[in-house]
C-alpha cells in the first residue's frame, strides 16, 4: 500500500491540471467495436477502446497509461504509440461519429469479446484507498467528453415517464465515487442527475409499449412518448443499473 500511495504522489505531481482542449486531426477515423483509438488534447493522449455501437453512437472503455495504479487484474495492450502499453479500466464514455471523424485516431483493432470480459470483472471490483482516488481523477480528463455528449440531448418533461424505484430494491451497501453522471444499457443512454436517472430510449422503442425492469421486477408497463425518469435512486451505482435495468418493447 504504500507503493501505491507513493504511485499517486508522484501521479498527481505530473497531474495538476485536467482542463484541456481537444485537438482536431487530419486523419480522423470513424470506428467500430474493438477498435482502440487515441484522443490528443493539449496536455495528455485520451486512450480508448470501442466495445459497443449503436447506429452513430460509440460506447468506449477508458484505457489508462498508469501501469501501477490500475488494477492488478486488468488486461495490457500494447500499442507502440506514444505509450507502449495501455491497460484497461472500468471507467466507460461516449461519442458520436462526428466527434470520431474529427478527433479519434485508430491505432490497432483488439478483440471486443476478451475486452468486455475483463470490463466485466473490473467494473464488479470495489476500489479503495490510491487505487479509489487515482481513478477519481483520472475521470476528470474524460469529463468533457461526457459534457461534449450530453449537450446534444434536449430535457423535456412535457413527455416525461416518471417511476420512483422502489425501496426495498436498493442493496445498502457502500456506495463507490461516481466516475461519470451517465449509463448506457442495451437499447438506451442515461443520465444521473442528483437523485433521478433519466433514461432516453432507442428510436426504435418510441411511441412504442415498453417494459421496464429492474433486477427481474417490473417497475412500468406502458407507452414512452419521449423520455423515462426514474427517481429515488440513491443508493445505487453506475455499474448495478447497467447490470440490472432491462427495456423491452411488448
Amino acid at each position: 500500500m504504500n507503493f501505491l500511495k507513493s504511485e499517486l504522489e508522484l501521479y498527481e505531481e505530473y497531474n495538476k491540471e485536467f482542463k484541456a482542449d481537444f485537438i482536431e486531426i487530419n486523419n480522423g477515423s470513424r470506428l467500430v467495436a474493438g477498435d482502440i483509438f487515441v484522443i490528443y488534447t493539449t496536455k495528455y493522449p485520451i486512450y480508448g477502446v470501442i466495445v459497443s455501437k449503436t447506429d452513430d453512437l460509440n460506447e468506449a472503455v477508458y484505457l489508462t497509461t498508469e501501469p501501477f495504479l490500475a488494477s492488478s487484474t486488468a488486461t495490457r495492450l500494447k500499442i507502440n504509440h506514444l505509450v507502449l502499453t495501455v491497460i484497461l479500466t472500468h471507467m466507460k464514455f461516449y461519442f458520436d461519429d462526428e466527434f470520431s471523424d474529427k478527433y479519434c485516431e485508430f491505432i490497432k483493432h483488439v478483440d471486443v469479446e476478451e475486452i468486455v470480459e475483463n470490463y466485466n470483472i473490473l467494473a464488479s471490483e470495489v476500489y479503495s484507498g490510491p487505487r479509489k482516488e487515482f481513478f477519481s481523477l483520472e475521470a476528470k480528463k474524460i469529463e468533457k467528453l461526457y459534457e461534449l455528449f450530453f449537450e446534444k440531448i434536449v430535457y423535456d418533461d412535457s413527455n416525461e415517464v416518471c417511476i420512483e424505484f422502489p425501496e426495498e430494491l436498493k442493496r445498502h451497501e457502500e456506495i463507490l465515487a461516481a466516475d461519470t453522471d451517465g449509463v448506457k444499457g442495451e437499447n438506451y443512454v442515461g443520465i444521473i442527475k442528483g437523485k433521478s436517472l433519466i433514461i432516453y430510449l432507442d428510436d426504435s422503442l418510441l411511441e412504442k409499449k415498453v417494459k421496464v425492469f429492474y433486477d427481474g421486477r417490473e417497475l412500468f408497463n406502458g407507452v414512452v412518448h419521449d423520455h423515462i425518469k426514474i427517481t429515488n435512486i440513491d443508493g445505487l451505482t453506475k455499474e448495478e443499473i447497467e447490470k440490472n435495468l432491462k427495456i423491452s418493447e411488448v
